[in-house]
């Protein structure tokens, strides 16, 4: 593990009821990650039987911290307590459930030292796979990366992955406003695109979860609020006349 008391490196990772998972995503981080780095735990629920798995892993990792959702409940809401608590100059989102990202942390590091300002994990480029997910599912998100890529004309193949790394200073040109799920990952990409920002994909391969479904329900509500996001962001990009390349 690399840690030190000035990190280079905040890895924001919201959880809830993830006791499943959550000790082996933190083992996985400090056995693969070399940059030096903070771990910010951000839940929702005081009564969250994840909490007494964290405080043991705390004594053996001082990179781990634990913070309360301060700003609202569910996903945009922990991503912004995180990084009101960051210390790093890079900002990283992970999720809780998915090996998968790990692997690619210290590559997306090293990009935004070579001067890129937000750098994304990609399922749908060469080298990216999705396992263990229904093929509904994967179609309608690979459909739906192809359609936002299309309209704003974007070189990104997966701006709804949720595994984003970027420098903390571009956030003070940024309107995150989205209030639901991961989709504020996809609000984050599409206005750093928009503002020309320099960005950068790295392929990786993701792994659903094993134990707990994903309902067609949540599907349809996902689908909903990726919809409504993208409108927004039309409006917003169209606003700020900053998107030349916008359709």
């Amino acid at each position: 593990m690399a840690f030190n008391s000035t990190p280079l490196l905040s890895i924001v990772l919201p959880f809830y009821h993830e006791e499943e998972y959550l000790a082996q995503t933190l083992k996985n981080l400090q056995e693969s990650v070399r940059v030096p780095h903070e771990i910010l735990l951000i839940y929702d629920d005081p009564a969250d039987p994840t909490l007494p798995i964290i405080h043991n892993l705390q004594i053996q990792n001082v990179a781990i911290k634990l913070f309360l959702n301060e700003i609202g409940p569910g996903i945009p809401g922990a991503i912004k307590t995180g990084i009101n608590k960051s210390t790093g100059e890079f900002i990283l989102f992970l999720v809780a459930d998915d090996p998968g990202p790990v692997l690619i942390i210290n590559e997306m590091s090293h990009l935004l030292e070579q001067g890129y300002d937000l750098v994304s994990g990609t399922r749908y480029d060469r080298g990216g796979a999705v396992s263990g997910t229904n093929k509904l599912s994967k179609i309608i998100s690979s459909c739906g990366n192809q359609f936002a890529a299309f309209i704003f004309r974007s070189r990104s193949t997966d701006l709804t992955c949720g595994i984003k790394m970027f420098r903390k200073s571009i956030l003070s040109s940024l309107k995150l406003t989205c209030r639901t799920d991961w989709a504020i990952a996809f609000e984050l990409a599409l206005q750093a695109e928009c503002q020309n920002f320099k960005v950068a994909e790295i392929p990786f391969t993701s792994y659903n979860r094993v134990h707990g479904t994903k309902s067609y329900m949540k599907l349809v509500l996902r689908i909903f609020n990726y919809s409504f996001t993208l409108l927004r962001l039309l409006i917003f990009c169209k606003n700020n006349k900053k998107c030349p390349s916008i359709l």
